[in-house]
Formats: C-alpha cells, structure tokens, sequence
C-alpha cells in the first residue's frame, strides 16, 4: 500500500531549481528520490497557484512554460478541488495553533486528503496537529531544511 504524503510548494520548487549550491542540489535529489519512491502525492490547488507564481515571477518562465510544469505536477499527484469544509477547518487551524492563513489552508487540505504525512519546510519539528505530526524530512540530508508533517 502507497504512503499518503502532501507535497507543499518549496518541494515542487527545489525539483526546478538550478543552483550550484550543494546544499540545494542535495534537496533537489533528495526531493526527486521521494517522487520516485512508491508514495501518493496529493497537493492543493494553492500549492498549483504558488508554484505558478514562483515560475513566473522569480525564475521569468512564460506562461507557456509554467503551464508545463504544473501539469507535469498534476500528472504525478492528486489534485482535489479546496472545499468549503476545508476553508472552515483553516480557520479553526489558524485561531488554534496560529498559522498564517495559506499556512492553515495546506494543512486542512493535507488533512482533507487524508494523507499520511506533510512535507513542508514551513511548519515547527514535531508539531502534533489534528492527527498530524511534523517531522523534519530529511533533516539528516537537508541540514533542517524541509519539514514533514505526519498526519
């Protein structure tokens, strides 16, 4: 049985990114050897959003080329549309627990896909949330640089 994992954004950008950084080259392989695992990745439709805002303002792709990237993306994970449940569950997260508001939107729709896990850089080590634990993914690899939140 495939492990349920939700993908946050920073992991679909490091598999972009061209750097001579070794430390973002180890991310890159370390995030490409997770998709190659026999995992299922979800994401949100923000997650869709962000990465196309990353690609076009900060890397300058065309629309054309950002297009690409997401649908490649879409083709290799699971890509439910935000419900209204989802919404309101964000709120609760966010007067709860305090996290920004996209912040508390990727965790309520790692939760609505029942997902295992969350891999994010954004949120705290070891955070129990709602069934979801955050792990450091990696830390060993990445030095603290991308988080994983178990669900």
């Amino acid at each position: 049985m495939k492990d349920k994992n939700f993908w946050d954004t920073n992991l679909w950008i490091y598999l972009l990114a061209e750097s001579e950084n070794p430390t973002d080259q180890n991310k890159k392989e370390v995030v490409k050897k997770r998709l190659q695992k026999d995992e299922e990745v979800h994401i949100s439709v923000q997650v869709l959003n962000e990465v196309a805002n990353v690609l076009l303002k900060k890397y300058g792709l065309s629309v054309t080329e950002a297009q690409e990237y997401l649908e490649q993306i879409s083709q290799v994970s699971e890509v439910p549309n935000l419900s209204q449940e989802a919404v309101f569950q964000a709120l609760n997260l966010k007067n709860k627990y305090g996290f920004s508001w996209y912040d508390s939107l990727i965790v309520s729709s790692a939760r609505q896909a029942d997902c295992q896990k969350l891999l994010s850089e954004d949120l705290q080590n070891g955070l129990l949330i709602m069934r979801i634990r955050s792990t450091k993914i990696a830390k060993k690899l990445f030095r603290n640089a991308v988080g994983v939140l178990s669900l």
